[in-house]
């Protein structure tokens, strides 16, 4: 099968059971869902899961897809509301000792391939991002990872979060807003 098969295509054979249309339709998404479910928890291992649920989420409802949307804006949505569904829980069983997770900031092997200066570098930038993204509640990290992270823009994030877009505007400058204050707070006490 060709990998320029127009996407509805591939999404009608799919419906139809063919396992290797749903993995072109994978292979096209899977580094938008995993880089949007990473920014969304925080963990890259966690985020694989995630990544891994969501798709089998979306073959098993393929049939629901009405196509009122683009694909890519129903396969956001699902993450989006996976990863929401993945911090709820997580915030339910917060309170057990064994949950804090200090190798959630060990480098990647991307990072270890760059001088200690640089991946010292990233490592600390991946923390301040991680600990700006937590201070936000799930619906402003949506908006946010939404636009900055995957580069949607204001139609198909307010398409994915079934909000108008201008909500999308005031929740994306009140994220920012929020994100800012927790990078100056950060900052702040870093000096302290």
């Amino acid at each position: 099968m060709a990998t320029d098969i127009a996407e509805s295509r591939l999404i009608e054979l799919a419906r139809g059971g063919d396992g290797d249309a749903f993995g072109h339709l994978v292979r096209r998404y899977e580094a938008d869902v995993r880089r949007l479910a990473t920014g969304f928890l925080g963990d890259t291992s966690e985020a694989e899961d995630a990544g891994q649920e969501v798709f089998m989420k979306a073959f098993k409802n393929l049939g629901k897809f009405r196509g009122d949307s683009a694909f890519s804006t129903w396969i956001h949505q699902i993450t989006v509301n996976h990863c929401k569904d993945m911090l709820r829980a997580r915030k339910r069983r917060s309170w057990l000792p064994w949950n804090s997770r200090e190798d959630d900031q060990v480098p990647d092997s991307e990072s270890l391939s760059t001088s200690p200066d640089e991946a010292t570098h990233e490592i600390e930038a991946r923390v301040l991002l991680g600990e700006l993204l937590k201070g936000l509640s799930p619906d402003y990290r949506a908006v946010l990872l939404l636009r900055e992270s995957s580069g949607l823009s204001y139609m198909e994030i307010a398409q994915t979060l079934g909000i108008s877009q201008d909500a999308v505007k005031a929740r994306l400058r009140r994220a920012r807003q929020t994100a800012l204050e927790a990078r100056r707070h950060l900052k702040a006490s870093e000096g302290v």
